[in-house]
């Protein structure tokens, strides 16, 4: 169980079936197939104990929480996405939603699985650290016409041209 208090000073706790609530949640807002429990329940920590520190923060995650458990009490994925999206446009979802993806992206072991090599400003930028590793990406095609290109603006010897005439 998470305990703690907020900014007014009000107790604010979350159960541990909250705590399980809200993974499930994070993993419906952001499916990753290969991504394990464990970002997931780190970011549910996190966004639990801010909430413990703002009274505004928890009254949203409750909301968020309640339309869910209000979808059958543990909601299948089906029930979970419809549910979400009922309330997608609450300031409560938005507040909920942009703290998981905050702090979901900013986890080093999100990085490491979804392939993201981190931040590279320690190692002088991406010009020399994986600016073009496209290996993931087809090679493109580039096919040149085989027509005249036609010229859309003047060019700068008919312009002075013309303006001297």
């Amino acid at each position: 169980m998470t305990t703690g208090h907020s900014s007014s000073g009000t107790q604010s706790t979350f159960t541990s079936t909250e705590e399980l609530l809200l993974v499930s949640v994070a993993r419906a807002m952001y499916p990753h197939p290969g991504l394990p429990d464990g970002p997931y329940e780190r970011v549910v920590a996190l966004v639990l104990n801010e909430a413990s520190r703002t009274a505004v923060l928890a009254l949203a995650v409750r909301s968020v929480l309640t339309t869910v458990s209000a979808a059958h009490g543990s909601p299948d994925e089906l029930e979970m996405t419809a549910a979400l999206e009922a309330i997608a446009a609450t300031d409560s979802f938005g507040a909920v939603r942009s703290r998981l993806c905050h702090y979901l992206y900013a986890d080093p072991e999100v990085w490491v699985l979804m392939g993201y090599p981190g931040p590279s400003f320690a190692d002088g930028g991406y010009i020399h650290r994986g600016f073009n590793d496209l290996s993931w990406l087809p090679e493109p095609q580039i096919d040149e016409l085989g027509e005249e290109m036609v010229e859309v603006v003047p060019s700068s010897d008919n312009v002075e041209t013309e303006s001297r005439a």
